[in-house]
């Protein structure tokens, strides 16, 4: 299962397993977090769970675009959830990581962000 949703959606559904899902963000390798958090809300239960720092930022490229994985999402329970990212406007992304090329960059705005949903 993959899914690709837009940051300026804040919310969004998705129909989840019982497993491990890495989140990458789409756009760019440099990465600032901010107060920027992804969770998953069960609409059956109401139960939600948060995602956590993911321990190995891979960076690789997603339909010709590079994407960063930042996080991980354990789903205990599969089910129909409600995607909510929260403080969206505090994460910034540039497309080069490298010092000298990144200073250079301006971060890309908003709208073209995306997060990318996937099965480990």
């Amino acid at each position: 299962m993959e899914a690709l949703i837009k940051i300026s959606n804040s919310k969004s559904q998705l129909n989840l397993r019982a497993k491990m899902y890495t989140i990458d963000i789409v756009g760019g390798w440099l990465i600032r977090m901010g107060d920027f958090r992804i969770s998953a809300k069960n609409i059956s239960t109401s139960e939600t769970f948060h995602a956590r720092s993911a321990r190995w930022p891979v960076q690789s490229y997603y339909n010709k675009k590079r994407v960063r994985r930042i996080l991980k999402l354990d789903i205990p329970k599969e089910g129909r959830y409600d995607i909510q990212f929260l403080n969206e406007k505090t994460i910034g992304v540039k497309k080069s990581n490298l010092f000298f090329l990144s200073y250079l960059q301006n971060w890309i705005p908003h709208e073209s962000i995306g997060v990318l949903i996937r099965e480990q």
